[in-house]
C-alpha cells in the first residue's frame, strides 16, 4: 500500500478555503461543509490508491462500498 499522501484536489482545497471562511463568517454551515470536505478528502485517497495499487478482487471492492454506505459493523 502506498505510504505517501495524495495530493488534494481543486474541489478538496476548495471546500477547506470555504470552511476556513465559514468558521468565521458562518459557523452554522461549518457542519455540512465539514461533510463536503470529508467527502472529497475520501474522494481524493480513493483516487490516489485506485492509481497506485494492484487491482482489487470483486469481494473487496464489495466490502469496501459497504464500509462507505454505513455497513462497517459486518
Amino acid at each position: 500500500m502506498p505510504s505517501n499522501r495524495p495530493k488534494a484536489s481543486p474541489a478538496t482545497l476548495s471546500l477547506a478555503g470555504r470552511r476556513a471562511a465559514a468558521v468565521r463568517h458562518h459557523p452554522d454551515r461549518v457542519d455540512e461543509i465539514d461533510r463536503d470536505l470529508a467527502a472529497s478528502q475520501l474522494a481524493d485517497y480513493a483516487r490516489h490508491v485506485a492509481e497506485t495499487a494492484p487491482p482489487l478482487a470483486d469481494e473487496q471492492v464489495d466490502r469496501i462500498v459497504a464500509l462507505l454506505r454505513g455497513g462497517a459493523s459486518r
